[in-house]
This record gives C-alpha cells, sequence and structure tokens, in this order.
C-alpha cells in the first residue's frame, strides 16, 4: 500500500525502492498462503513495471512486465500488464502497437475481467490513428465488445463510440441507429443525455434535405438547453447548437435570441459561471462568436464588437479569433 500511494503521488523513485525491499523480504520466506503469496508478488511486480515505465527505463520496465507474464501467467497482475504496456505505447506515439498489444491481451484472456476495458481502448487507439479504415477497425472491435461481453457497463459507450465514428465516416443513418437504440433502451443511465445530444446533432446534419429531421433535431436541442437536471456544460452545447441550427435555416432573430440567453444564463450568471468546466466555456466562446457574426450581418457592429469583447474579458477559448475581429473595428492594442 506504501509503494502504491508512493507511485499515485508521482514520487515513482520511491515507488521502486519500496516494491524492491517488499520482493526482497517475500524472497526470505515466512508464512504466507501461497495463493497470497502469488497476488502480492505479482502485483508489486507490476507496479515496479509501471514505476520504470514513468521513470522512462522502458527496456528495463518493459523485460519486468514480460517476466511477470512468463512468471504469473493468469493473474490479474499478469493481465493488466497488457493494458500499461499499451498505455505506455500510446504515450510514445506508437498508436498501432498499443492496439496490438490490448487486441493480443483479448485473445489470450478473453474471460478476464479487463478484456471489455481493453477492447475499448484498443478501439480508441485505432480511432486516434485517423484513417477510415482505422476508424472502421475501431468500429470492429467495439462490436467484439459488444457481442462477446453484453452485460458489461461498457456496452453503453462503446454503442455511443460506435456512432461517433460512423458520424466520422459520413455515415450518420448508421450513427442515428445507434444513438436512437441508445436513447430507447438505457433510460436513466447516468450518460443517457449524451446519447440525445449525438442523436441531435446526426438529425441535423441530415437535415439538409429533411425539414423533419432539422426540426427534430432543433426539439432535442432546445429541450436539453432548457433540462435543470442536465450538466452545465451539456445544457450551454445544447443551447449553443440549436441557435446555431436556427441561424443556418435563416431564423437570425431567434437565433440571435438564443445564443444571448446562453450567454446570459450560463456566463453573466456568477453562480452558473461557477459551474462551467472547459467544455462549456468552449461552447459559450462559440455562442458568443456566432453571435458577433449574426451581429455583423445585420450592421449592428456596436453589438458584434460587445460579443466579441465579452470573449476577451472572460479569457474564454477563441481570444486570438475575437481579438482578430476587434481589430478590424479598434486601432490595434485597444482591448
Amino acid at each position: 500500500l506504501r509503494a502504491k500511494l508512493s507511485f499515485d503521488n508521482g514520487d515513482f523513485a520511491a515507488t521502486k525502492q519500496q516494491a524492491d525491499e517488499l520482493l526482497a523480504s517475500l524472497q526470505k520466506g515466512g508464512q504466507m498462503d501461497a495463493t497470497l503469496r502469488t497476488e502480492v508478488v505479482s502485483t508489486v511486480q507490476l507496479l515496479k513495471a509501471q514505476a520504470l515505465l514513468a521513470l522512462g527505463s522502458d527496456d528495463e520496465g518493459g523485460a519486468l512486465l514480460g517476466k511477470l507474464r512468463a512468471d504469473y501467467r493468469g493473474t490479474k497482475a499478469a493481465v493488466y500488464s497488457y493494458i500499461v504496456q499499451a498505455a505506455r505505447q500510446a504515450e510514445r506515439g506508437e498508436l498501432a502497437k498499443a492496439q496490438q498489444t490490448l487486441t493480443d491481451m483479448v485473445d489470450k484472456n478473453g474471460a478476464s475481467e479487463f478484456a471489455p476495458f481493453a477492447l475499448y481502448e484498443a478501439a480508441i487507439y485505432a480511432e486516434r490513428q485517423g484513417l477510415d479504415r482505422q476508424l472502421q477497425e475501431a468500429y470492429k472491435l467495439l462490436d467484439r465488445l459488444i457481442k462477446n461481453y453484453p452485460g458489461d457497463e461498457l456496452v453503453f459507450y462503446a454503442l455511443l463510440k460506435q456512432g461517433d465514428l460512423m458520424r466520422k465516416l459520413n455515415d450518420f443513418a448508421t450513427a442515428r441507429q445507434n444513438y436512437e437504440y441508445l436513447v430507447n433502451n438505457y433510460a436513466g443511465h447516468p450518460d443517457e443525455l449524451l446519447a440525445e445530444l449525438a442523436l441531435a446533432d446526426s438529425l441535423f446534419a441530415q437535415g439538409a434535405n429533411s425539414v423533419a429531421n432539422y426540426e427534430s433535431a432543433s426539439a432535442i436541442f432546445e429541450r436539453l438547453r432548457d433540462l435543470p437536471s442536465a450538466p452545465v456544460d451539456l445544457r450551454v452545447e445544447a443551447g449553443f447548437k440549436w441557435g446555431y441550427a436556427l441561424a443556418k435555416r435563416a431564423q437570425a432573430p431567434k437565433a440571435q435570441a438564443v445564443l444571448w440567453s446562453v450567454v446570459h444564463d450560463f456566463l453573466l450568471d456568477a453562480a452558473q459561471a461557477a459551474r462551467l468546466g472547459a467544455k462549456g466555456r468552449y461552447w459559450v466562446s462559440r455562442a458568443l462568436l456566432e453571435l458577433g457574426q449574426i451581429h455583423e450581418d445585420a450592421g449592428r457592429l456596436d453589438e458584434a464588437q460587445r460579443a466579441y469583447q465579452l470573449i476577451v474579458d472572460n479569457k474564454l477559448s477563441g481570444v486570438a479569433q475575437a481579438k482578430a475581429k476587434l481589430a478590424r473595428f479598434r486601432p490595434a492594442g485597444a482591448f
């Protein structure tokens, strides 16, 4: 426990030293159940390997992970060592290797409690590689998770991620099916609103040639924007997207009102502003930029400047963009 606490606190040198001391103590013998000894030694070796990797000793840490798998095959520590190795490979930018490490783990340890997580992480590493074929690989890995571990809590997130992957591949119809399935079958799930928001995104993307899809998307955005129980960041995102959808349908006055309500209710209200996270602040900034553009298009330049200045004053993301827009109206440095 002392070694684990050192690792959690970022003192990796102390972790290594404490792990070595414990391993040396265990080698001296003493009264300990054989099963417990196996569990303790394998866990400590994994912790030492993690410390070595964190210290940059990749060769030594990797060798210890290999030894752990050879000497204590089938233990929780040995199985989890694949996840540790893959995370380190991903840190070094070796995403394909990380993906392969995790699929190897599942191939060899399909009954492990860590297998669903390994498949999900492998899919994330495939997605991060970015090419269409790798997005399709990620989809298949998630499909494997869903089919082989139907009762796992990650199934919800696997279905959600599959929808996101299909949107990246411009297959909005399939994405929509995933999100609708989640909305219809996971009522009460802690993150069900994420599925609703993603469904609205898909409907809006399909709305160019379908008034019904556009109206359905707008209705969901509006409902989520006004839902008191929803997380603040999600409400802000939904509010921006509702206003943006209205603007794209040439409903500038209504879009202006919606976007300003986002700013007024979530940025200028001190209590709500204090609850904004990084995502919420990002979407407030997007709302102000869109609002400023609406004012500019209508010739209300003072109102446009006010919107852009709020981004600067509140140090929101998009400050550089806001300053660039303000520079067209003011002398250099007058912010």
